[in-house]
């Protein structure tokens, strides 16, 4: 068997790594530099999800899902070089750098924690303003039928004036 080995590539600044949709075939190390990873990298709403620097890993969900990349990498700095850890070269970086497997994990609960806040964030939120919906439903109910009576009292009020009341034909 062929002894595999890790590959490292440069980046010049603003060079894109990978995009969002891309095929999730390698995760990388950052060994110098810096990277941002975007979501809707190049258009209108643009959004720098997050920044990275030398010793610092990222693509890693992709490439264990065997997912499309959900963002894309771009180098911020010239000169960032970047470790490529495949499949084939995963067991030789963990054997390697074994508290880079403690990180990535710790980065990974981060961002299931965060996104579960999120979540129960916007759960709140939607159902604060279902509350607030039914709420000024029922105001809105209960107004027409306030209205409803106020217009009947008004003209019972002007038929009693009018003298209507208590008479018999």
């Amino acid at each position: 068997m062929e002894k595999q080995e890790m590959s490292t590539r440069s980046y010049g600044k603003n060079e894109v790594i990978f995009q969002q949709g891309d095929a999730g075939t390698c995760m990388f190390d950052i060994l110098r530099g810096r990277v941002g990873i975007y979501a809707g990298y190049g258009s209108a709403g643009e959004k720098l999800l997050t920044e990275l620097k030398a010793g610092d890993s990222f693509g890693e969900m992709a490439m264990i899902e065997a997912q499309p990349r959900s963002a894309t990498a771009v180098s911020l700095q010239e000169g960032t070089r970047l470790s490529v850890i495949t499949w084939e070269t995963l067991g030789i970086f963990f054997r390697d750098q074994p508290a880079k497997i403690v990180v990535i994990m710790q980065r990974m609960a981060r961002r299931i924690r965060e996104l579960t806040e999120d979540y129960m964030a916007a759960c709140a939120a939607i159902n604060e303003m279902v509350e607030k919906a039914e709420a000024e439903k029922k105001n809105a109910e209960t107004a027409w039928v306030k209205d409803r009576m106020r217009r009947y009292l008004d003209a019972y009020g002007a038929f009693q004036a009018a003298g209507g009341a208590g008479r018999r034909p």
